[in-house]
């Protein structure tokens, strides 16, 4: 079970990261809102390289990929030989890890 303030902190990084596919439709128009966007997309890359191999594999397949590219939970656990169980574990790790990274913790800093 997740502890309260650790749920609070990977909630605001997976709603951070299920806008990542449109963060990049942004970056690829013109102006400003492109710019910012771009800027972005390119902190969450580079923070999402940083995590552990099977947190960012799960990570990139869960808000990374376009939805008909995902590879399903049952697939990621068979491919990556672990339980369910340690799936979300490492899932929700991840989310806490990216939490604490992006934009120099701020998420942190975030009420409900």
């Amino acid at each position: 079970m997740v502890e309260p303030n650790k749920k609070k902190l990977a909630k605001h990084a997976d709603r951070v990261l299920k806008n990542y596919r449109n963060f990049q439709k942004l970056a690829n128009l013109s102006g400003a809102f492109a710019q910012c966007a771009e800027s972005l997309v390119q902190e969450i890359d580079d923070i999402v390289a940083r995590l552990d191999d099977v947190s960012r594999a799960i990570l990139v397949n869960w808000y990374c990929q376009k939805i008909g590219q995902r590879k399903t939970r049952g697939q990621m656990c068979r491919t990556l030989d672990i339980t369910v169980a340690e799936y979300q574990n490492i899932k929700n790790q991840g989310l806490l890890d990216f939490a604490k990274q992006y934009r120099n913790g701020v998420l942190e800093t975030l009420p409900d």
